[in-house]
Order: C-alpha cells, then structure tokens, then sequence
C-alpha cells in the first residue's frame, strides 16, 4: 500500500533518533559509574598488560596478590619462535592456500527469471574470488546528492536536514513506465549498522512510500544493466562479518521483494602445517591434532551452535569456588576449568564464554585466568588473543606428561590458523601451527523478502 510522507510523521523519526541517543549515553555513565565502583571494592584482582607489540617474544603478565601491597609482580614470557609459528606473512599464506583449496570459478547453471545469466556470472566469480567490493555497475549516473533532494524534499524527513544528510548514505533516482523513484538508503543509526532501504515513488509536490526493509551492506545500489535497472546488496555472517551473499532484484514500480540470492557455502576443511618444532619429537601431537580435525571444525562455525572445545582440563563443579570465580568478572553463565597450563605444579583456572557481536565486530572467545590463594582469588591473565585474529577456541591436552595450549584463532573469512605452544613456567616453546581452509560452493536460489 502507498504511503504518502508526512512532515509529522518524519519529524517523530528525528526525535527517536534523539531519544535514542540520550538512552544510550545514559546507560554508558551508569556502565561507568558501576564500573569505577567494582574496581574499587576489588582492589586484589589484577590487570593483564602486554608489554610490546603483538610480535614481541616476551609477553608480561600482571599479577597481584591479594595479600600483599598493590604493586603488582610483573612475569615475563618469553617465546623466541613466535615469528616463526605466526610469520608477518601468514595472510598471504592463507590467500595462498585458499586459492589452492577453492581451485577455478565455474559458473552455476542459469536460474529460471529476470536476472540475466550474464549478470549472475559476474557477480559470482566476484564473490568467489572475494572481490565483491570491486563490482563495477552503472550506479553513479543514478546517484544524486543529498542536498540537492534536501532543497525538494528534506523538510518532508528532518525539520533538521544536517540530520538527513549524516544519516542518509545513498540516494538513487531512476525512472519507471513514465514515473520517477526515488531509492533511499539511510544509516539506521544503530551499533549493528544495519541500513533502511526505502523506495518512494514521486508523486506532484509529495513523495508516496512504497516499501522498506533493512540490509547490512551501506553500500546497496541501484545501477542499470543491458538497459534494464536492478537493485543489488552484499550481506555477510553476522558473527564472523564475512560477506558471503549477495542479492540482486530487477527493479519496477514495486518494492523489490523476488530476489536471486548468491552465496558461498563453506564444505571439509583442509589442513596445511606452515610451522613445525624440529628439535621436538611432534608426531604425538600431529596424530591427537589429526583425531580432532572434523570435532574441532564442525563446534567452530560461525552459526549460533557455537560451542566450547574442550581438552584435558576439567570443568568446576565446587559452588564455593564458582561463586568466587565469577564474583570478579560477574558473569554467572560463564564455564570455569581449571587446568596447570604453565605446568609449575600450581592449577589455574580459566573461564571460556563466547562473545555475539550486536555491532560491526566479530564473534571471539573470552578466556581469562585465575589462581587461588589464601582462599581468596589472584588474576594471571595469560594474554590469549592476538592482535587481527579473533581466538574462536583454547584448549589444553596433557601430552606425554606435559600439558600445551592450543588455539584455534580466525583470520579472515572462513579461514583460520591452530597454534600449539607449550608453556612452562615463563617459557613458550612454539610447537606446531597450521593453516585451516575450507572448500567452497556457490549456491544459487530465488528468495523473497517480506
């Protein structure tokens, strides 16, 4: 049904964008007052620094006891092959063997509708080669600026149009069976950075709004194709921001409802070591990381069935040690296990819950460490995340009476890199890492959207 904009109804939008922003400054002094106060009556928990850059061979790890003064005892780790199981290259490592892995685009058969096999092929070797951001489509010729629609109808939206105009990210103008339309997207002014699509049909002196839905790609376009007009955005896994979709309508006097959806679809995982400890004798290790493959990939995936990869360590089940361990982070749905990862003969206990992004980051692990002392609870935060990788899964195995660590970080996309280490007292031998890719498909379907 047509809808025709009201000045009223728009200038309530503006002030919900105003309400909105004053909740959320609200609740972010109420965060910080409430935080200050924790800090203040938890004066024996410690802080994690990481002395250096991420590179660094030594790693330093703040410990305060609760006992004794507030200066905190500083212990450094050091890990000499860092470089060697994390080289600075490890991205084009991964491009390597992704290619590789993916081998040649192959288009798909033609979908029976009004998207030419033409454009589809374009459009899914771009996605298959991770390259979506340079499609290149007659989109310009129909973009207009936000000011000059402002001077004819910014007062029909904002009473303020600089509102308008930091909101609004495109706005296309195309022509239809003799009618002009005009195709908005607008910044929904929220940390997910979803956008408002809206399509409106010119009217007199009045626009008519035909529809709206939201769409995570800012950059959704109109553009003409063999003289015919389509309507394509990008859409990726939320948890892992990877874009992994696209959808293209043929465009008419209604709002775009059938789409040609386009997708990747990741398959088995392959393996390629690119870091192996000679002087150590690996082959337990590889045959214990070759039982694990399939387990470890299929808890991994960027889906809400996530789940928590778990090794040798054992999980706290003592009520009187959980209501300590989780008085200092405050998060009573968190799993504690306690394990000697640094194998000094003193057990650690480590916390694993999963991040879900409601922003434009990515989905992570968030592991913390602990000791006991004195009945009271000392931080040693081994620093488990690295810097560009988002740590997915952290696990310990006791291996011919040694415990290591290994962990499961994602790089970009659908790709990631297992790392084994063993830690001993304030040592790190690196032991082990590997590249992990998956094979893909491209999955071609008409969907609509309501």
């Amino acid at each position: 049904m047509l809808q025709s904009v009201q000045k009223g109804s728009v200038f309530t939008y503006e002030n919900t964008i105003k309400m909105k922003n004053q909740v959320t400054k609200t609740i972010v002094l109420g965060l910080l007052f409430l935080s200050a106060t924790i800090l203040l009556s938890c004066s024996p928990v410690s802080t994690f620094r990481n002395s250096g850059n991420d590179s660094s061979a030594q790693v330093t790890e703040s410990i305060q006891s609760p006992a004794n003064s507030s200066m905190p005892v500083k212990k450094e780790y050091y890990d000499p092959d860092h470089n060697k199981a994390f080289p600075d290259h490890i991205e084009s490592l991964i491009g390597t063997f992704e290619a590789q892995v993916r081998g040649n685009f192959e288009p798909t058969s033609n979908l029976e509708g009004d998207i030419p096999q033409e454009l589809l092929t374009i459009v899914e070797e771009a996605l298959f080669n991770n390259t979506t951001e340079n499609l290149v489509f007659d989109s310009v010729s129909f973009e207009i600026e936000v000011g000059e629609f402002c001077k004819e109808y910014g007062s029909l939206y904002f009473e303020n149009s600089s509102i308008f105009e930091r909101y609004t990210q495109h706005i296309y103008q195309y022509t239809h069976a003799d009618k002009t339309y005009y195709f908005l997207v607008v910044d929904s002014g929220g940390s997910a950075g979803f956008m408002n699509i809206s399509l409106y049909e010119e009217n007199e002196a009045t626009l008519l709004r035909i529809g709206r839905f939201s769409t995570w790609d800012r950059s959704a376009r109109v553009f003409s194709f063999n003289d015919q007009m389509y309507y394509l955005d990008r859409y990726c896994d939320y948890n892992f921001k990877y874009i992994d979709r696209v959808y293209i309508s043929k465009l008419s006097s209604d709002m775009p409802r059938d789409f040609v959806r386009i997708q990747l679809v990741p398959g088995q995982y392959l393996w390629e070591s690119i870091y192996c400890n000679e002087t150590l004798n690996t082959a337990t290790i590889t045959e214990y990381v070759d039982s694990v493959k399939d387990e470890l990939m299929s808890k991994s995936s960027a889906g809400s069935d996530i789940e928590v990869f778990i090794g040798d360590e054992n999980e706290v089940f003592d009520t009187d040690k959980l209501f300590m361990l989780g008085s200092v982070e405050g998060y009573r749905s968190n799993r504690y296990f306690e394990v000697d990862y640094d194998n000094d003969g003193v057990i650690e206990y480590i916390d694993k819950v999963f991040w879900f992004p409601s922003n434009r980051l990515r989905l992570s692990l968030i592991c913390n460490a602990y000791q006991f002392s004195d009945s009271q609870i000392a931080s040693k935060s081994r620093d488990f995340e690295k810097q560009g990788m988002s740590l997915i899964q952290l696990w310990f195995k006791e291996i011919d009476g040694k415990v290591f660590t290994f962990k499961l970080y994602l790089v970009y996309g659908y790709n990631y890199v297992l790392n084994v280490s063993l830690i001993e007292g304030s040592n790190v031998t690196q032991v082990q890492s590997y590249i992990v890719v998956p094979e893909v498909t491209l999955a071609v379907t008409s969907q609509k959207r309501l």
